[in-house]
């Protein structure tokens, strides 16, 4: 499957904290931390709307 650049821009004083949560949740590859971001925040955006979060689109 091909793959697509995705560029971001984030603030040095947050690099730090990506680096580290990359590290943890992606193994180290940016690219497996965004899938499991991913899949963790639609998750949430799944719960809320089974629980009729008013806050949710």
């Amino acid at each position: 499957m091909p793959t697509e650049i995705v560029e971001i821009d984030i603030e040095p004083e947050d690099k730090a904290e990506l680096d580290r949560l990359v590290e943890i949740y992606g193994g180290g590859d940016p690219s497996a931390f965004l899938r499991e971001v991913m899949r963790v925040m639609s998750a949430l955006e799944h719960e809320a709307h089974v629980s009729g979060d008013p806050r949710q689109p």
